[in-house]
């Protein structure tokens, strides 16, 4: 029974909640910088218009030597809780007027100051107090006739504004907390949608596929997968009720070709079940081939630039040309919905094993569907003779010599019919290839000798015609053929027969006109 943890729907769940939180985190930091950006400047607005209009009635309070009202203007003005303190200093870098009248009169040694009053211009920074509090300084050059001076142009002082940044910061994280609980909100119904929509449209018709796969795979054959969408889907089940359907003509024509001596119209219908299975593997990989070419496996990419400047995060995200497109690239990357098809490809693999479960079942259709049982106890140098006197019948009196090699393997359990079938076709390929031959002393020989402790090889080698080794690869192949009257089936059809007895067949030539070898393997089996 499959877990919870190891079920699709699971682990997609988990993906797409994985990719969310990436976007949310990102999204969360986006929106903060931004927000914050956008309220430091609207306070660096205020700061500036609320000095630009207290310079311009401190000027005129200075022209007629109203301190008083000055004095008053400071107070009223510092009433506001953004406000921490505002200060008229002239050149001399002496307070005239403060909102605190406690500081009248005393000296501000500040740099920034005569910075100001050098390059008479308006000047803005933030700096970080002994508590560890930012604040927003503002120094504003006043222009007026202080003490009798003849320059009514001239710069007679400065204001000095400290505004505080408290209320913008709480204001942030009340911005900040609301949008990531809106955002959190919109993730879940994206993740709950998209999980939703991802089981209709993948795991579902996945799912269906792999149960009629296992159904299959069980030898069941009579069932039929239900028509499905016009997709890669759709072609998958298509193709393995084609596939069902020439299983059960295969399972007929084997029946129906033994009976009648005929293995060979069996085999070439399993042969085409074989390129049904192809066409199949061809749809699963052009699946799978969609799904990793998506580009959402950048978004790590992104998330690593994002830690890179996580320092400067805002910064970059309003002035880098690359981080300016960042929140849009975001964007395009979150309608992208590959997390539902990286699990999806477990889901392929599943289904792919399942398929190549059904091609050792078309094997074990072929020997089963005949009647009776027929593995039994051997003497395997009998079997072996029996197949020389049956291919040998024509030979007698040509000049074909069989050299017989048997070494210690006396008695095997197997199916004595596709041991013969395989036996006597490659003899009757060796006097093929003998006939073609201009070699003096023609020669068979056939060896048996024990491979390990439970195989036995059976060799069957000519001194004929040979193979070129660029035929080698092929030689087994359906339909692939070096003769002028040959069909390509018998070798294939040996190969076939040899799986079904859990062994193998190998071909060995050293090249054209230097004969060939043929090695049969197969174990020695056992009653149990």
């Amino acid at each position: 029974m499959l877990s919870i943890r190891n079920s699709i729907t699971y682990k997609l769940f988990i993906y797409i909640f994985s990719i969310f939180i990436v976007l949310l985190v990102s999204f969360a930091y986006v929106n903060y910088y931004l927000t914050r950006a956008r309220l430091y400047s609207r306070l660096e607005l205020q700061t500036e218009t609320l000095s630009e209009g207290l310079s311009h009635a401190v000027e005129g309070f200075l022209a007629s030597n109203n301190m008083y009202a000055i004095q008053r203007l400071l107070g009223n003005l510092a009433a506001s809780k953004e406000v921490i303190s505002i200060s008229v200093i002239n050149r001399d870098h002496i307070i005239l007027a403060d909102s605190d009248p406690k500081y009248i009169g005393q000296r501000v040694d500040d740099p920034l100051i005569i910075e100001v009053l050098k390059k008479e211009k308006n000047m803005i920074r933030y700096i970080d107090t002994s508590d560890n509090k930012k604040v927003l300084l503002l120094i504003r050059p006043l222009y007026g006739n202080l003490y009798s001076s003849l320059l009514r142009s001239a710069v007679v002082g400065v204001v000095y504004v400290k505004m505080s940044t408290e209320s913008i910061n709480e204001k942030i994280n009340q911005d900040f907390l609301f949008n990531l609980l809106l955002i959190i909100m919109a993730t879940i119904g994206v993740v709950v949608y998209t999980v939703v929509v991802s089981r209709k449209l993948l795991i579902n018709p996945i799912k269906m596929i792999e149960h009629y796969a296992r159904l299959i795979a069980n030898g069941n054959f009579d069932v039929k997968i239900p028509k499905m969408s016009n997709d890669e889907f759709g072609d998958l089940a298509k193709h393995l009720n084609e596939m069902t359907e020439k299983i059960i003509a295969a399972k007929q024509a084997i029946q129906l070709s033994r009976q009648a001596g005929m293995a060979e119209i069996a085999t070439g219908i399993l042969h085409n079940v074989g390129n049904v299975l192809n066409s199949i593997n061809v749809s699963a990989s052009l699946l799978k081939k969609r799904l990793t070419e998506s580009p959402l496996g950048r978004l790590q990419d992104v998330s690593q630039l994002m830690q890179e400047h996580n320092a400067d995060i805002g910064t970059y995200l309003t002035t880098d040309p690359k981080g300016k497109h960042l929140p849009s690239y975001l964007k395009e990357l979150a309608n992208y919905w590959q997390e539902e098809c990286q699990y999806s490809l477990e889901e392929y693999t599943t289904l792919l094993k399942n398929i190549e479960h059904i091609k050792e079942v078309i094997s074990m259709q072929q020997s089963l569907a005949g009647s009776g049982v027929a593995m039994e106890s051997l003497n395997l140098a009998e079997v072996v003779d029996d197949a020389i006197k049956i291919s040998m019948i024509d030979s007698y009196s040509s000049d074909i010599k069989i050299i017989k090699e048997y070494d210690g393997v006396e008695t095997i359990y197997t199916d004595k019919n596709k041991i013969l079938q395989i036996i006597i076709n490659l003899i009757k390929n060796a006097k093929e290839a003998l006939s073609s031959s201009q070699e003096g002393e023609k020669c068979i020989l056939v060896r048996i000798k024990p491979a390990d402790g439970n195989t036995v090889k059976i060799q069957v080698s000519d001194n004929g015609m040979g193979i070129m080794p660029d035929h080698l690869a092929n030689i087994f192949s359906y339909g692939y053929t070096t003769k002028k009257t040959g069909h390509g089936f018998g070798l294939h059809s040996c190969l076939f027969t040899a799986k079904e007895l859990n062994g193998n067949l190998e071909v060995a030539s050293e090249g054209l006109n230097k004969g060939a070898t043929f090695t049969l393997i197969i174990p020695l089996g056992s009653k149990s």
